[in-house]
């Protein structure tokens, strides 16, 4: 199996949190890697100013659907379900995909057909061919909250049995896509290649996850009832991180629009400071 070598059982404290600190060490890493790459080729260029504006809907979508892939939410309700045995803890698994599956086609179809005015309002600075990339780059870049999302509800089942080298590896693979789609990617599609790095990289993050879960014998299916009493627990549990989370994205988004009516590269200098301002936190907050 795929990632065979992730599913190593890590029982003590001190163990798990050396993995996930070198992990997270070894992923922000490789995002100052992902960033000097950007850097380096367009520079403070309006093309990075439309590649960071696109991700501003994707990001808040996802936050959104952290009503339904909010892991830290999910892991308690799922070993409480796992210690009424295997069959409860896998259907807990599949009523949160189908309710998540659904969920998320719903709110990015919307952001699919709401892109180019939300762009439009959004990012006031930017003309009009600027403002027609970034709807097309949302757009593409619309798919990875769905992959992330259902990542995160896997990683809950990955956690709960241990295997945090699994988990730890995801971030890791994550940025290894997006500089892969720098590297390979950019020279043949232009900036449009950015966004197939970020789907790669969403991709396998995925994949990670779930070839993890299903070394745990669960299986995957569609249910019907899926809005159980959990799902509605998970809900409100998740209601109050997700309504802090989506006004801080809200106010990183105004600041963004500010940005884009500045000299060209303003967004792009924002973006590059914020991510290093994150860098201690991604490493010991992890």
């Amino acid at each position: 199996m795929p990632f065979s070598f992730l599913n190593q059982k890590i029982s003590t404290l001190h163990s798990a949190a050396l993995i996930l600190g070198a992990a997270g060490f070894l992923s922000r890493l490789l995002g100052l890697l992902r960033d000097r790459l950007l850097a380096g080729h367009f520079g403070a260029s309006r093309e990075l100013d439309i590649y960071y504006a696109a991700f501003q809907i994707p990001d808040f979508i996802y936050t959104l659907l952290l009503l339904g892939a909010g892991t830290m939410a999910i892991l308690p309700l799922f070993m409480e379900a796992n210690e009424k045995g295997h069959q409860e803890a896998e259907k807990f698994i599949n009523e949160l995909l189908t309710f998540f599956a659904i969920t998320a086609g719903v709110c990015i179809g919307i952001g699919i057909a709401a892109t180019p005015f939300l762009i439009s309002h959004l990012f006031p600075g930017f003309d009009l061919l600027s403002k027609m990339e970034v709807s097309f780059l949302t757009r593409v870049m619309l798919i990875s909250p769905f992959l992330l999302g259902l990542s995160g509800i896997f990683t809950s089942a990955v956690q709960a049995h241990h295997k945090f080298l699994a988990y730890a590896v995801a971030g890791i693979l994550y940025n290894a896509g997006i500089i892969v789609g720098i590297v390979f990617f950019v020279p043949y599609f232009g900036i449009f290649g950015l966004a197939y790095g970020v789907i790669l990289g969403a991709f396998l993050h995925l994949l990670s996850q779930f070839f993890s879960y299903a070394s745990l014998g669960f299986r995957v299916y569609i249910v019907r009832n899926f809005f159980s009493v959990k799902i509605k627990e998970l809900v409100l549990l998740s209601g109050p991180r997700v309504l802090a989370l989506s006004l801080q994205q809200i106010a990183f988004m105004v600041l963004l629009g500010i940005a884009s009516t500045l000299s060209v590269g303003s967004i792009a200098i924002f973006q590059f400071a914020n991510n290093l301002g994150f860098l201690p936190a991604g490493i010991f907050g992890l």
